[in-house]
């Protein structure tokens, strides 16, 4: 039987339960409803992996000799040897703590990152929020980085390639899916058929990934994403290179150019 310490730190119970309860049955419903739909499979799986990442969210609890999360009911105990690495998550409003061990279904324990009786904190992904720096403070400095380096995020040697293929594949899926719930997508919109800015939107995106155009910003794209050696910001680079190349497969197959 452990003993608790004098909690620190906690997640807020409440926007907890709204974003692991509530979220999921927003999602997950019109998940049902589009299944077996045919060309809208593919939005009503992603739709059921987000909300599937919803309910397994977690609150933590923080004190000064160890972490504690539930899921459910349960509170598992997680000493500070244990964890190797905390920031924030690139889902909203969310953070995750990485262990020495895997940990089902994500292999992370991913957590609502705000505190009580406070408004939400701003902070961009890979970056540190309250809950995140405490925990980041308490990695013995032979397990993890020290606080500092994690709040400029530098000096990280380890690099995530896997994580950006499985962006890209995730902005590829996404560009097929919305290009066939919405098949007007993929080709350029009247003015009679579209506001001014959508019709604008449409033109550029149809430039930008014309035949042979789309070589630069698809190049550019893979570019910043090897200097920044696949951390920071280069998951959110593998997104939108996911999304030119699904945009021009369903351009492709549609016969736009």
């Amino acid at each position: 039987m452990h003993e608790r310490g004098k909690i620190v730190l906690n997640s807020n119970h409440t926007t907890s339960m709204i974003a692991k309860y509530w979220l999921s049955v927003i999602l997950g419903l019109p998940a049902v409803l589009l299944w077996g739909r045919g060309p809208a499979m593919a939005l009503s799986l992603a739709l059921g992996l987000l909300a599937v990442f919803h309910f397994t969210l977690a609150e933590v609890r923080l004190s000064e000799e160890r972490m504690e999360y539930r899921r459910f009911w349960r509170w598992v105990v997680v000493p500070w040897a244990q964890v190797r690495e905390s920031r924030v998550s690139w889902f909203p409003a969310t953070a995750y703590v990485r262990l020495d061990r895997f940990v089902p279904p994500w292999g992370r324990v991913y957590f609502v990152r705000q505190l009580p009786g406070l408004r939400p904190e701003f902070a961009l992904p890979g970056e540190q929020s309250t809950l995140t720096s405490y925990i980041s403070s308490r990695i013995p400095p032979a397990h993890g980085r020290p606080l500092e380096q994690a709040e400029r995020g530098a000096g990280d040697p380890k690099a995530r390639p896997w994580t950006c293929l499985l962006a890209v594949l995730f902005g590829l899926v996404l560009a097929i899916a919305v290009g066939l719930a919405t098949p007007g997508s993929v080709s350029v919109p009247s003015p009679s058929s579209a506001s001014g800015w959508v019709a604008e939107w449409f033109r550029l995106q149809t430039a930008a990934f014309a035949w042979p155009w789309f070589f630069i910003p698809l190049g550019l794209l893979a570019a910043l994403i090897l200097l920044r050696r696949f951390r920071g910001y280069a998951l959110l680079l593998s997104g939108l290179l996911g999304w030119g190349i699904g945009w021009i497969v369903m351009a492709a197959g549609t016969g736009h150019p």
